[in-house]
């Protein structure tokens, strides 16, 4: 059984191999690594999060990102989308306020985005395996590997030995540590060796383009929102985008 699990791992990889050289991959590493994927996809997520079609258009997105892992070794398509991913979330699809929605929830709507979701996991195995991300990885050789790996047991520990202590306590605190630890992990090691100079000035260009997203939907609330105003006076507390509110906007945008 093993030599022949070897066999089909060693014709995966020959496969991987032929179809990374080829001249396909190569003309799709050029667009995800270039400045128009940043630009298209940022305009995806703002014609979603208007149209209430983000659901439809996230799974576009999505095969997206899976696609630029699978041909580039560079972890930097994916800053965009982690940076700009909950902004598609529409105002009357809003699983909080304004609306408490179960749009996500309900019937097909809910495997179209399971399915979307999981297709990506063997995207970025395949993206992790293939770079080599953990090749090298030690307490000296990442900042701050200890402390952040303290954080996250920390979290999962959260309510522990309490009675009113729940499954759900701990789900919660893997997320949390997934979120401090592994997102940074992943980038941190997924843009080891690339040019200092040519990187910040992709990150300072993916922040301007996550900056015009949320400034587009604010326009887009001031002119289709019929409940901003009453007197002639701003009502600030139905500033509500679906994925956050008028607090989460100003936040965002100060620190892009």
């Amino acid at each position: 059984m093993r030599p022949a699990v070897a066999s089909f791992v060693n014709k995966c990889v020959h496969v991987a191999d032929s179809f990374e050289s080829s001249a396909i991959a190569s003309a799709l590493r050029d667009f995800f690594l270039g400045k128009m994927y940043p630009a298209v996809f940022a305009t995806l997520v703002f014609v979603g999060h208007v149209t209430g079609a983000e659901l439809y258009i996230n799974a576009v997105l999505m095969g997206a990102v899976a696609l630029s892992l699978l041909v580039s070794r560079s972890a930097r398509p994916l800053i965009l989308p982690f940076l700009s991913f909950v902004f598609q979330i529409s105002r009357q699809h809003a699983p909080g306020v304004p609306y408490f929605s179960d749009y996500y929830f309900e019937g097909y709507r809910l495997a179209i985005f399971a399915v979307t979701m999981s297709c990506l996991l063997p995207a970025f195995l395949y993206f992790i395996l293939r770079r080599g991300c953990f090749r090298g990885v030690s307490f000296k050789s990442v900042p701050l590997l200890l402390p952040m790996l303290v954080l996250s047991a920390s979290l999962c520990l959260n309510g522990a030995f309490s009675p009113e202590w729940q499954v759900a306590n701990l789900v919660w605190g893997v997320l949390q540590g997934v979120c401090y630890t592994g997102v940074f992990l992943f980038f941190y090691l997924g843009l080891r060796g690339e040019n200092i100079s040519s990187l910040t000035s992709y990150f300072i260009y993916v922040s301007a383009l996550v900056a015009l997203i949320l400034l587009g939907e604010i326009g887009a609330l001031y002119v289709f929102s019929d409940n901003l105003f009453a007197g002639g006076e701003l009502i600030k507390g139905n500033i509500l985008f679906g994925w956050g509110i008028w607090n989460s906007a100003g936040a965002a945008l100060a620190v892009l």
